[in-house]
């Protein structure tokens, strides 16, 4: 009797902690290869999905505008948080830059393929290496918490050395909740004036579980085995979200969004947008395109949107 009295409970024991046991490895596999750069090699300035013929385009289309404009080119670079971190400023002689912030996976160059309609309004334009991308220092992409505070740092830097009094946000999808958190930082300046966003979720806790199904992981407990580690490397939490802060922005605000993004979802999309307070903010909804490559597909109707709002609001 002793030993069935010690015996259930141990089966029963193991029963839980193998499974979870199994699970957490599969979640730490997940988190640090789409979290954690291991070299310079990973996110580095070459185009990061080969597989992805329209994103290739993207890169290659950027490289050509990249090209077309590299006698305005100038490497820039600004130490923060312990960190070196590197960009590219394209200085056309205006008082006014659009600052651009990709996603995940992605440097610099990856960011030129947004610049044309700023440049043809009158913008100078900064792109840069996020932290742990590029040749910027970092191990872990954090989400857009910290970044944030890089973008704050990045804005100080072009109004001091370039005397730029004007700075306008273009984020996609995790740079678009980087440029959003440092909008509404208590420390963000006047210059920092509006923000321009493709693909934000409302938080990076419920995109992350879209894409954990795409992989066909189950999304309990890894989903939650991955907010764990996020909180153990970086600090805060996937369920903490461009939701907690929308209500503070008042500045004016262009949503683009895809109708067909998988990750980011329209209708989340469209909650951030009716929960903005500002009195000059324009939703966009496109019928279709992958998360994050809406220009790829409407070029001509996203420029235009980007010029319109920008003419309207500065």
């Amino acid at each position: 009797m002793d030993f069935l009295y010690w015996l259930i409970p141990s089966v029963l024991l193991l029963a839980v902690l193998v499974p979870l046991i199994l699970t957490l490895l599969i979640a730490r596999k997940i988190y640090l290869y789409h979290f954690r750069r291991e070299s310079k090699e990973k996110w580095a300035r070459e185009c990061s999905w080969n597989e992805n013929k329209e994103q290739v385009d993207m890169y290659e289309n950027g490289l050509k505008w990249g090209e077309e404009n590299k006698a305005f080119l100038k490497d820039v670079h600004i130490a923060h948080d312990g960190l070196n971190l590197n960009g590219q400023f394209f200085d056309f002689g205006y008082d006014k830059t659009v600052f651009i912030h990709q996603g995940r996976t992605e440097a610099c160059k990856y960011s030129y393929f947004f610049a044309r309609p700023y440049a043809e309004s009158g913008y100078n334009v900064l792109v840069i290496d996020p932290r742990a991308h590029g040749l910027s220092d970092g191990k872990f992409n954090t989400l857009g918490y910290k970044e944030s505070g890089d973008i704050l740092a990045w804005a100080k830097y072009l109004h001091d050395e370039f005397s730029q009094d004007h700075i306008i946000m273009h984020g996609v999808c995790i740079g678009a909740a980087a440029a959003l958190y440092a909008l509404t930082d208590a420390a963000c300046p006047d210059y920092m004036e509006g923000l321009v966003v493709e693909g934000m979720y409302e938080n990076f806790y419920d995109s992350f579980k879209n894409h954990i199904i795409e992989l066909k992981h189950p999304t309990f407990p890894v989903l939650q085995e991955c907010n764990m580690l996020t909180h153990l490397y970086t600090g805060f939490s996937m369920k903490f979200g461009p939701k907690d802060v929308i209500g503070k922005y008042e500045k004016p605000l262009l949503m683009l969004h895809s109708n067909t993004d998988p990750y980011s979802l329209p209708e989340k999309a469209l909650k951030l947008f009716e929960a903005c307070p500002s009195k000059h903010k324009k939703f966009r909804m496109f019928p279709k395109g992958q998360h994050s490559h809406l220009r790829a597909v409407f070029e001509n109707e996203y420029d235009d949107e980007i010029k319109a709002f920008l003419k309207e609001n500065f």
